[in-house]
């Protein structure tokens, strides 16, 4: 069977002075196009969209920490491991899938174990900022009720 995805991957690296030339006539001819399908991407799927932002701030945060992948473990050879919304509801509930799996689980090749909600939050890290101050909970109660 032809895998796609591997010789697309080889060629990239085998030629990538022409992938640098065809992106670069592609942003000539098509000024904006990507902008304009990343803002119809948001007004499309906001949810996704918020899902991704809140994972994104965790992690730059350090209140979410990246885990290893769930599918090939610490092991793994098959690229960064990312973030897999299965609710986007539940915006940092995620399972830590490599490149590879993430695409196989999109794909119907996966099928991920059911388990309950599991947030990889840095505890530590989340429960040591200062707590707020008294007096401005007061004022803020007297403002509101006000």
């Amino acid at each position: 069977m032809f895998d796609r995805i591997a010789w697309q991957r080889a060629y990239r690296e085998k030629y990538p002075e022409r992938i640098r030339e065809y992106a670069r006539r592609r942003r000539v001819k098509h000024p904006g196009a990507a902008s304009a399908a990343a803002k119809a991407y948001a007004a499309r799927n906001p949810l996704q969209v918020a899902s991704r932002g809140a994972v994104r701030h965790a992690l730059e945060s350090g209140l979410l920490v990246r885990g290893e992948c769930e599918v090939h473990g610490t092991d793994c050879q098959h690229g960064p491991v990312c973030a897999h919304h299965e609710n986007y509801h539940r915006k940092l509930d995620v399972r830590w899938l490599c490149r590879k799996a993430h695409a196989q689980v999109h794909a119907g090749m996966i099928v991920l174990a059911e388990r309950e909600p599991v947030y990889t939050i840095d505890l530590e890290r989340a429960w040591s900022r200062p707590p707020m101050d008294p007096e401005m909970l007061t004022a803020r109660g007297k403002a509101g009720a006000a």
